[in-house]
């Protein structure tokens, strides 16, 4: 079966559930980071980035590399329910709610125009950006959004994170503003704090079709 014959509608809204060939063997992590967004000091741990105080529900945490990005996920237990979180996703929403909508569509306007593939150079625009137009985002916060543009443009968003990862067996994604769900090997069906807008959902459809060669 095909990407696009696992395209879904779902009591009349749009869903997607995408399963993922679970005979590649897992790939070997690669320790290795775009260099416009890396510092000569240590690397923090995962859990150094989320709190000490989520630790104690914890049961595993590692890295997954969508191109030239790496993205931290962290498996938890809550509630008596088994969550994969990428820290990173709740920090760009929480920049991006922060932004006005017509600066975000400037930044992606432009970027889209100049073609920007790599997320060093997004990094380097997007800080001469916020320096010209007086915006009040920090550095972490500009990488952060550099690492946002670069899912989105030409790519999936939020969704290159999950299909990237090799321990996932499924992606499944039911309806706009409902969190996503993956089929983890080790940890079984887990729900993520991946959402999507229906604008959002749609472009992916769209470009899954496109890459299919298929209409929608």
């Amino acid at each position: 079966m095909g990407l696009l014959d696992r395209i879904k509608k779902k009591k009349g809204k749009t869903g997607i559930s995408i399963k993922k060939d679970t005979t590649v063997e897992e790939k070997k992590e690669k320790e290795t980071t775009s260099s416009s967004l890396t510092t000569t000091t240590q690397k923090p741990t995962i859990l150094d980035k989320i709190g000490t105080s989520l630790s104690s529900n914890v049961l595993d945490t590692y890295s997954v590399q969508v191109g030239d990005v790496d993205f931290d996920i962290v498996i938890e237990k809550k509630g008596g329910r088994t969550l994969y979180v990428v820290p990173e996703v709740d920090v760009i929403m929480e920049i991006l709610s922060r932004l006005p909508e017509d600066t975000l569509q400037e930044m992606k306007s432009i970027l889209s125009e100049e073609g920007f593939e790599k997320v060093g150079e997004i990094y380097r625009f997007l800080q001469e950006y916020v320096e010209r137009n007086n915006l009040n985002l920090k550095r972490p916060e500009i990488q952060s959004l550099a690492k946002y543009f670069y899912l989105i443009l030409g790519k999936l968003g939020f969704l290159e994170i999950p299909l990237s990862d090799d321990r996932l067996e499924e992606v499944m994604v039911n309806g706009e503003y409902r969190p996503a769900y993956v089929f983890h090997r080790r940890y079984q069906m887990c729900r993520t704090n991946i959402t999507f807008d229906e604008e959002e959902l749609t472009r992916i459809i769209e470009s899954i079709a496109l890459l299919a060669g298929r209409t929608i």
